[in-house]
């Protein structure tokens, strides 16, 4: 199936696995985001996205990383974590097309996953982040978001101040 978004992405995992979109975190490249999902979630057919900016080690174009955001973790800048968001909702919307699918990331990627399940419920039955959570600035960004209460949600190694917030909403 050709996407309409312009993330990189790459399959792992059996193909009868329940479907899992996986975020990589900063500056992972998508070889980082593969052997994350293979080791985190075996049993699932993974997606596995890297972020879609470039983090370049001077003038040299040599990449260091890629990554969703600029600003801290927990406090995202909001135009560019709009814009990797965007991104992110055209690859649920087409791989859910009309059903439930799972979403996995860690660091920035986590909180891509946790802010997309908020936005499209209807969408994602479970989420699985590791370190990474609700930005701590949601209040502050023009966006409606639903219920999470029926939704499988794991997290693990979150900041303890990303863990209290994510853990309210």
């Amino acid at each position: 199936m050709q996407s309409a978004s312009v993330l990189y992405a790459a399959w792992t995992g059996p193909e009868n696995g329940p479907l899992t979109l996986c975020f990589g975190g900063f500056l992972d490249e998508i070889e980082d985001v593969v052997a994350f999902a293979q080791s985190h979630l075996p049993q699932a057919r993974v997606l596995c996205v890297r972020g879609p900016r470039a983090q370049t080690q001077g003038g040299n174009g040599v990449s260091c990383g890629h990554f969703w955001y600029i600003g801290p973790q927990d406090n995202p800048e909001l135009s560019t974590f709009g814009d990797g968001l965007y991104q992110a909702e055209v690859l649920l919307l087409e791989r859910a097309a009309g059903g439930k699918i799972a979403l996995a990331g860690r660091g920035q990627g986590g909180s891509v996953a946790l802010t997309l399940a908020a936005l499209w419920p209807d969408h994602v039955g479970a989420v699985q982040v590791w370190q990474g959570g609700l930005p701590l600035n949601l209040a502050r960004m023009p966006l409606e978001l639903g219920d999470l209460g029926a939704m499988e949600i794991a997290l693990h190694d979150l900041p303890p101040p990303v863990a209290a917030f994510t853990t309210q909403i």
